[in-house]
């Protein structure tokens, strides 16, 4: 293949072409109101979104990616972190080592210089070639799953509705005998409610998470509000725990069809906060009949506040890998390899 140039530009400078580019490569095609949703309209004001392109001599884009500028608190110090995204390759020029390139020129830009570290959460076709530009994994986002009704998934395998109902009913039953949860008595003092918003409350849980060690993303209001209640494409409910009325942790979540993915979860420590809190969810998640299961992603090591295998959550064989790039003149570099320390949900995920 003839020699290949790169070079980098803003989001403003290269919108149509990039837009235009990464959809032609891409399965999912996704709007301009997403894309100025995500790169222009980000909470993150301070640093701007970095484009990269792969050129023929001719000047023929073959190979696209973005670094999207996001806030990590590490060690209790809010720290600028890039996020990289929309890696794309034309078609016809697939496994050449385009990417792998492209991820090299990454790492010389001086813009670069202005994040502690880069992050990704790859498909695996991205992952080897960022492995080989020494990209490292330093955890995982696992995905577990609850089911709520066996009515739903033995539908593909049993076409009669009265065979359907006769077999799942009782084992339906079944297992909410032989979840602990059926079993929990959280304390008075809790109570769940929706809310509409992220508002001020939203700032003062974020304020008193205790975040001493841990790696966590920049989760105050602002923030939450531009995530999820303008994301141009999911409409996002709001579920939130209260102790003597006071917010004490969420869960964002959306619905598709039978099916709820709950896209992030906090919650203060201590005193059982994350199990009072997926226990008055699922309460009245389960009140909803259309429901057939519910799938929650998160980092192994996060797990423990949450107790999911008292809710009958069971972890699926697919995972997402962490990898991290770190920036070498950053003072956090030992904190950002320490898998045990990161707190990821989907908020972390490429949106």
């Amino acid at each position: 293949m003839a020699d290949i140039t790169f070079l980098s530009t803003s989001y403003e400078k290269s919108k149509y072409d990039f837009i235009a580019f990464r959809n032609a490569n891409r399965e999912i095609i996704q709007s301009e109101t997403y894309f100025d949703w995500r790169y222009l309209n980000r909470p993150c004001k301070q640093l701007k979104p970095i484009i990269v392109w792969a050129e023929t001599a001719q000047g023929r884009k073959v190979g696209s990616l973005s670094v999207v500028p996001d806030y990590y608190m590490i060690n209790n110090r809010l720290c600028p972190i890039g996020v990289l995204g929309d890696i794309s390759v034309s078609r016809e020029c697939r496994g050449q080592g385009i990417a792998r390139k492209m991820f090299h020129y990454l790492s010389g830009l001086g813009e670069m210089n202005d994040f502690d570290a880069c992050i990704v959460l790859p498909n695996e076709d991205a992952a080897r070639p960022l492995q080989k530009a020494k990209w490292q994994t330093v955890s995982r986002l696992e995905r577990y799953v609850k089911i709520l009704d066996l009515e739903h998934q033995f539908k593909r395998l049993l076409k009669s509705p009265v065979l359907l109902k006769v077999i799942s009913h009782p084992l339906n039953h079944a297992l909410k005998l032989i979840y602990l949860e059926t079993y929990l008595r959280p304390s008075s003092e809790y109570s769940g409610e929706f809310v509409s918003d992220f508002d001020e409350r939203f700032d003062e849980l974020w304020n008193n998470i205790n975040k001493a060690d841990i790696i966590i993303g920049l989760r105050n209001s602002e923030y939450l509000r531009w995530r999820y209640s303008e994301h141009p494409l999911l409409k996002y409910r709001i579920f939130t725990l209260l102790r003597h009325h006071k917010l004490c942790g969420y869960i964002v979540f959306y619905t598709d069809k039978d099916k709820l993915f709950i896209e992030d979860i906090a919650s203060l420590h201590g005193k059982d906060y994350g199990t009072c809190l997926l226990y008055h969810f699922l309460r009245v998640a389960k009140q909803d009949e259309k429901l057939s299961s519910i799938t929650l992603k998160m980092d192994r090591n996060n797990l423990s506040g949450f107790q999911l295998s008292l809710f009958g959550f069971i972890k699926r064989s697919n995972n997402k890998k962490l990898m991290i790039k770190q920036n070498e003149n950053t003072v956090e570099a030992s904190s950002l390899f320490d898998g045990h320390k990161w707190y990821l949900t989907h908020r972390d995920k490429e949106v």
